[in-house]
């Protein structure tokens, strides 16, 4: 561990002082701006399962930053922004007629321009500053008392609290000053998880704003982080890779600590507002390939059409399923789509499918195919294996961790291989039909939320222990 995040010496407490561990999990982003992909679900899920938490030896508190310190998460959250978010973005939209932006949160920003006003003045002495000081603070309760009564009181933290911050909190500087101060004052641990690093290994494949936010981000975090989280193993070797070619941002050794994503589809309750959007599901002729992702230059859209181009000119009956958003650098696959001879018949887009439709088109298709250049974790093949579908999936090393045995891979390098796979698989399935579905077990949310804390203590504890060693040959 860096040596400059170990606690001091005159901070650590004998075991039968020490108060009642807290794991704090931030989740501001998915709270105030909503979502259902990528971290917005992984987020989501952890910190409902937080909320009803009750853990013998700690408590589990899922919090939201709101400028001026943490509160406590109090509802369940959904994928629709927060209610004074979507005020602000409706607003926006019909009359000042600009793209949707992040807002700027101006009570969160007048509090922050008191705060440093007050640590110009706190210094100086005489009536003058005494009352300028005074009447600061009082601004500054104004500033957060609104606040107070939307999310309740903040945290105080303690020397056996962690954080774990697996939300995306690209642009909390002010959350990050607040975190390394307790780290450094009263001995908490601040957890960020990696859920991948591609803005920085991959950068071709990222749009240049989310490059130089997660830059930032990751610069300004992982040198002074107690550990880390990841949602595979491949991420955590990923990043101590990167920190080994980048001692300049953290020297090496640093510990992470993987573990395992859910994947059940928690919002399955959910009604259709149109039934009928679930029939060209079950229209689609042949054997159906059900591909699940954000059509962007990672998910390689573009390699699973050459596939299924492959498989229409041999004559081989087969549809197409792609349901994904359309997200970065996708003109070309999405032109591709919409130009296609096929589309609407064989080939089929959803871009915005609910965890209903997602379902439907799992039950519904004989296979899913998994063509990523990379992933941190891989969910789809989860979804898919846990389902009883055959996977099939590009030969990269999360995805043999995550399916194991369970999947069949294929080459990147040319798009034969697959096609070659998919036609003699689509003929031993016509052979046996019956033939039992993959046998595959992995946690739901639950377990993982459980298996996310289990980690997260047994890690800290075993920090705080070298701590307290280190502390005592320190003594010597």
């Amino acid at each position: 561990m860096n040596e400059s995040n170990s606690t001091e010496p005159e901070r650590i407490e004998s075991p039968r002082n020490f108060p009642r561990a807290r794991i704090f999990i931030d989740c501001t982003q998915t709270y105030f701006w909503g979502g259902n992909s990528g971290i917005q679900r992984v987020t989501r899920n952890i910190a409902n399962q937080a909320l009803a938490m009750e853990h013998p030896k700690c408590d589990v508190i899922p919090v939201i930053w709101v400028g001026y310190g943490f509160c406590k998460l109090r509802q369940k959250i959904g994928t629709r922004p927060y209610i004074l978010v979507r005020i602000r973005i409706w607003i926006r939209d019909r009359l000042n007629k600009r793209p949707r932006v992040k807002p700027s949160w101006p009570i969160a920003k007048l509090i922050n321009a008191i705060q440093f006003t007050r640590k110009v003045l706190q210094p100086l002495t005489g009536p003058f500053v005494h009352w300028m000081y005074r009447t600061l603070e009082f601004l500054l309760s104004l500033g957060y008392i609104p606040v107070r009564f939307l999310f309740g009181k903040f945290i105080e933290f303690q020397s056996r609290d962690t954080v774990l911050l697996i939300d995306a909190t690209w642009g909390h500087d002010d959350m990050f000053k607040t975190l390394f101060d307790a780290q450094k004052k009263v001995g908490i641990k601040v957890v960020p998880m990696l859920h991948d690093l591609f803005p920085l290994t991959l950068p071709e494949t990222c749009e240049s704003i989310t490059i130089q936010y997660y830059t930032q981000w990751f610069q300004a975090v992982v040198p002074d982080a107690d550990y880390f989280i990841t949602n595979s193993n491949s991420t955590g070797i990923a990043l101590t890779e990167y920190l080994e070619e980048h001692p300049e941002i953290r020297p090496l050794p640093i510990t992470y600590a993987p573990f395992r994503l859910g994947a059940e589809l928690d919002l399955l309750d959910k009604g259709l507002e149109n039934p009928q959007e679930l029939q060209p599901l079950w229209d689609t002729p042949g054997k159906a390939i059900l591909a699940i992702g954000t059509i962007e230059p990672r998910k390689n859209h573009s390699f699973l059409l050459d596939v299924f181009d492959l498989l229409r000119e041999r004559g081989v009956n087969v549809s197409l399923i792609i349901i994904g958003r359309v997200g970065w650098k996708s003109e070309a696959v999405m032109d591709r789509i919409h130009q296609h001879k096929d589309l609407n018949t064989r080939l089929l887009h959803l871009g915005n499918a609910s965890d209903r439709v997602l379902a439907e088109a799992i039950e519904r298709c004989d296979c899913l195919v998994c063509p990523s250049i990379a992933e941190g974790f891989g969910l789809p093949v989860v979804e898919g294996l846990m389902r009883g579908n055959q996977v099939f999936a590009s030969d990269i090393e999360v995805f043999r961790e995550v399916g194991g045995e369970h999947c069949r891979y294929f080459s990147l390098s040319d798009p034969t291989d697959l096609a070659d796979q998919l036609e003699n698989w689509f003929i031993e399935k016509d052979r046996s039909p019956n033939a039992p579905r993959t046998d595959f077990q992995w946690p739901n949310w639950k377990q993982s939320a459980e298996e996310l804390i289990a980690i997260t203590r047994s890690t800290a504890r075993g920090l705080r222990r070298a701590e307290r060693e280190n502390a005592e040959k320190l003594g010597m």
